[in-house]
């Protein structure tokens, strides 16, 4: 225990310890950025948008699809929006599957939209790219297939 004499004034300052080097006892390790391990597989919900130019330009009730691909594009701008900006309250997962049931051109959209636990090459190349990229619970940027417009939301 240090002790001053009262009338001393104040103690001095400690010095402070020399760095350790690296690898020396209570050496500080760097920060390291661990490499984020790919998951095995995922599982997404999706919106599909399509075109006239798609490769099956027909929508669920079987009517030919007349959109341009623009106007494809703003569709599907549009839907992200509302799943992002959740103004409802629903959250994004029960917006997403709302909007599916009702606007997207997929099959899966009689159930929410919910493509189910995906491994990889169970999805189009572009849609893989993006779907193993994505964290859970964020909401891709739209997505350009041969089939249309697609937006994702990782669930797992």
């Amino acid at each position: 225990i240090q002790q001053r004499r009262l009338d001393a004034g104040p103690a001095a300052p400690r010095p402070k310890p020399a760095p350790a080097g690296p690898g020396a006892p209570g050496a500080e390790e760097p920060a390291r950025k661990r490499p984020r391990k790919e998951p095995e597989a995922v599982h997404c919900l999706h919106l599909l948008v399509k075109h006239r130019d798609s490769l099956k330009p027909v929508d669920r009730a079987g009517e030919p699809v007349t959109r341009s691909k623009e106007e494809a594009a703003e569709r599907a701008a549009a839907l992200r929006a509302e799943v992002i900006l959740n103004l409802d309250g629903s959250g994004p997962v029960a917006k997403l599957k709302k909007l599916a049931r009702r606007d997207s051109d997929c099959p899966s959209a009689k159930r929410g939209g919910d493509l189910g636990r995906l491994k990889r090459g169970e999805l189009a190349k572009e849609l893989e790219e993006v779907a193993f990229k994505l964290e859970v619970g964020q909401v891709s940027e739209t997505v350009d297939t041969e089939l249309g417009l697609h937006i994702l939301l990782r669930t797992e």
